[in-house]
């Protein structure tokens, strides 16, 4: 009968403590811890059947942690530039289950994040005109993720434990915790553009539910009406257009919606929709 025991407790009880480690394994397991790390350092890439999480919460592979972020900076920059915008101004990367990751579920935004076990140049998607585009750059830690770690003492703000922060010497080190798996990998991720047919698929569920915001219910059906109610993508993933992730939301409601403060709502369009919203 095979046995398996998660000392992800006990090993953090022992760092806490600054205990000295003490490790035997046999030559066949050392080899292969070290192959893992050697392909983490080298960034190979791991399909998402090969990941798995233990009692403990920890996502591994082959008993190696990984790290997360989102691919998509369609947001952060979208202009004619070759370039992309500086680090700071860059999404996040994530090595622990942090308040940030906890809000992104709860807001049901967990699916804009890939998988990876890249230490660094990192693949993101950026907009320039009207094009998609791919660039590798480099990413900085979620502070949210180094102060829960209190990984060299770090108590927040953009220090140099933050700026100097290695993914390589932290998967060496580190174990993660992550309580759920995105669903996608940063090689095999969503696009993140909007549908050829979407204009015809947002009159379809506005229509569906009878030109009415899901949120406030206000009804904006009338034809010089109609534009201000939105189809929304609640996962934020512009290509998924399945019926469980759209719903219709007037521009007021649309924009109050996590990683929409880029909308402006015009005065004319607050005014319409409020006075409607009184009938």
């Amino acid at each position: 009968m095979k046995l398996t025991v998660d000392l992800v407790g006990l090993e953090n009880l022992r760092r806490k403590m600054g205990a000295k480690e003490r490790l035997w394994v046999s030559d066949d397991v050392l080899l292969k811890i070290r192959n893992v790390q050697q392909n983490l350092i080298d960034g190979v890439e791991n399909s998402l059947d090969q990941i798995t999480i233990s009692n403990g919460g920890l996502l591994s592979y082959d008993g190696q942690q990984i790290a997360i972020y989102i691919k998509d900076h369609t947001y952060e920059f979208n202009g004619t530039k070759s370039t992309v915008n500086p680090a700071e101004d860059r999404r996040r990367l994530h090595v622990f289950d942090c308040g940030t990751l906890e809000q992104a579920r709860n807001n049901n935004r967990y699916d804009r994040f890939v998988q990876t076990s890249r230490t660094n140049n990192f693949e993101i998607v950026i907009k320039q005109g009207n094009k998609i585009a791919t660039r590798e750059v480099e990413l900085l830690l979620c502070q949210n993720c180094l102060k829960a770690l209190n990984y060299k003492g770090y108590r927040g703000g953009k220090t140099e434990a933050w700026y100097s922060f290695s993914l390589e010497e932290f998967f060496a080190e580190y174990s993660t915790f992550f309580a759920v798996t995105p669903q996608y990998h940063d090689f095999a991720s969503p696009s993140y553009d909007y549908t050829k047919n979407w204009s015809n698929k947002s009159r379809e569920v506005r229509t569906r539910y009878s030109w009415t915001c899901a949120e406030c219910k206000v009804v904006l059906g009338r034809p010089e009406h109609q534009k201000y109610l939105h189809t929304h993508h609640q996962n934020g993933i512009k290509s998924d257009n399945s019926n469980k992730n759209l719903i219709p939301l007037c521009e007021i409601c649309h924009a109050k919606e996590p990683s929409h403060q880029h909308m402006h709502v015009s005065d004319e369009a607050r005014r319409i929709i409020e006075v409607l919203r009184l009938k």
